[in-house]
């Protein structure tokens, strides 16, 4: 029923992968005869880039009232782990910060699946917590939250790291590292059309 709504004298456009997105699937694709199929980046991905006032608003009063729950969260697991030394494991975190974020205005849950990592899992690109590999979070090593919220007015993600106890030396050195790196982006000067995969090379 699609393939006989084609116009043949037209172009198709189909969504080729780009840095964030990996594009039309296989079986759109597929859909699609090759004549009058073309591949390339997607123009909705720069409109969506460009956010007008109200959007731009949103997305600040938004990161306003995820901030304050990831610091009440946050405060409260200092407490009971560096304090109290209760027993928290990456799922309970996890599920605890969810129910923060589910107190604030306008929340619709998260924005992806929390990335709770303790130990040697923060070293696991995009590593989810489950009961088989969830471990207990103390004050021996650093532990990873890269996590988000999603609201009526904006989207939030944001990356913390703890350290409950006292970091090693090389610990110390590679969050500098990163520190420093997150201040030398910031910093960074480039010309209009520059895409961010170059801003790389300049940091």
């Amino acid at each position: 029923q699609i393939q006989s709504e084609y116009k043949p004298e037209a172009k198709y456009l189909i969504s080729s992968p780009s840095t964030y997105l990996s594009g039309a699937s296989f079986a759109l694709y597929s859909l699609v005869p090759d004549k009058i199929r073309e591949l390339g980046k997607s123009p909705i991905l720069l409109m969506k880039a460009i956010k007008n006032e109200v959007e731009a608003e949103g997305m600040m009063e938004a990161h306003i009232r995820d901030a304050v729950a990831l610091c009440s969260w946050s405060a409260f697991m200092q407490n009971e782990i560096q304090v109290l030394g209760n027993n928290w494991t990456e799922v309970s975190a996890a599920k605890l910060l969810k129910e923060y974020r589910a107190q604030q205005q306008d929340n619709k849950g998260v924005s992806f699946g929390t990335i709770s990592a303790f130990g040697s899992n923060g070293a696991i690109i995009h590593y989810r917590p489950e009961d088989l590999t969830d471990k207990h979070i103390d004050r021996s090593n650093l532990y990873l939250v890269d996590s988000g919220g999603q609201y009526l007015d904006g989207t939030t993600d944001v990356t913390r790291t703890f350290h409950y106890g006292e970091p090693s030396l090389v610990q110390k050195q590679r969050y500098t590292d990163v520190l420093r790196g997150s201040i030398q982006l910031a910093l960074v000067q480039v010309p209009d059309n520059t895409l961010d995969t170059s801003i790389d090379f300049a940091t």
